[in-house]
C-alpha cells in the first residue's frame, strides 16, 4: 500500500458544498431579470470556468440578455445565502481529514489572503 507524503485538496466543490449555492444564486438572478434558468441547463455549467459558463448563459438566453446585471445579482444572491446559511462541507470530509491527521499525513492549508475579497456593496456585512 502506498502512503502519500501529503494530500492537497481544492476547497470549492470538493471540500465545500458550494454547488447548491451557485445554482440558487444563478436561478434567482435570472428570475429577477425575467428569465428562467432551469436545473437541466444549470447542470451544463458545473465544472465550467466562469468565463465560459457566462458565454453559455448568454448563448442560452440570447444576445439581449443583461449578462453584467446577471453576474451582479448572482454574486449578491450568493453572498446573501452564505450569510444566511453558511457553506456546508461535503459529506465524508471531516472523517477523511481525521484519518489523514491520525496517519500523520500532512494537509497543506492555503495561507489567508493579505486582504480578503470584498463582497459587493449590496451584500449584508
Amino acid at each position: 500500500m502506498i502512503t502519500p507524503s501529503a494530500v492537497v485538496f481544492d476547497m470549492d466543490g470538493l471540500m465545500l458544498d458550494t454547488e447548491p449555492l451557485y445554482r440558487t444564486a444563478f436561478q434567482r438572478a435570472a428570475a429577477a431579470l425575467g428569465y428562467a434558468l432551469d436545473d437541466e441547463f444549470y447542470l451544463t455549467l458545473i465544472g465550467t470556468p466562469t468565463k465560459d459558463a457566462l458565454k453559455k448563459v448568454r448563448a442560452y438566453f440570447g444576445p439581449t440578455f443583461p449578462l453584467q446585471r446577471f453576474t451582479e445579482l448572482g454574486a449578491d444572491q450568493w453572498y446573501r445565502q452564505v450569510e444566511e446559511c453558511g457553506i456546508h462541507t461535503k459529506p465524508g470530509l471531516l472523517p477523511l481529514l481525521n484519518q489523514l491527521d491520525a496517519a500523520a499525513i500532512p494537509i497543506p492549508r492555503p495561507a489567508a489572503p493579505a486582504s480578503p475579497p470584498k463582497p459587493p456593496p449590496s451584500c449584508p456585512a
